[in-house]
């Protein structure tokens, strides 16, 4: 493949300009990425370092159930609350702060200052479990630590 010397790599992605709609979904799964990994990290564990723990958590909490659950009440349950960008933000801040050379846009500064603590989330409501629902994922929870 060869790039066209007169235009743009954006300008022959015809889905940009006439059918824009699924690259939302990269965004998402930005956000959705960032609520998983940090609330992994509160029940397993860092996983830089090749965790075994992961594996078995998110087999436990999260893949086990299929698609017996609705994935909205099943990361709810997971998370303790909504999908939020926070995580996401905090990420980006961080990395900021690392990196000095790296470009922060105004819109990713994080609502919350980087190395404090987020609000505490609402606990979720507690379901009947199984099929019909999850419960909230303690730190203590089996197959996570």
């Amino acid at each position: 493949v060869v790039p066209h010397p007169q235009l743009a790599w954006w300008a022959l992605r015809v889905q940009l300009v006439d059918k824009p709609g699924y690259m939302i979904n990269y965004g998402l799964g930005a956000i959705l990425t960032a609520e998983l990994r940090a609330r992994l990290r509160e029940v397993a564990g860092d996983f830089d370092a090749g965790n075994p723990q992961w594996y078995r958590c998110t087999s436990r909490q999260l893949l086990r159930f299929g698609a017996a659950i609705d994935t909205p009440q099943l990361l709810r349950g997971f998370l303790g609350h909504p999908v939020s960008v926070e995580p996401l933000l905090r990420e980006l801040a961080r990395i900021a702060a690392e990196e000095p050379s790296a470009v922060t846009p105004r819109s990713a500064a994080p609502a919350v200052p980087a190395g404090a603590a987020a609000p505490a989330a609402p606990a979720a409501p507690a379901t009947a479990g199984g099929a019909a629902g999850i419960e909230r994922v303690s730190a203590a929870a089996p197959g996570c630590r």
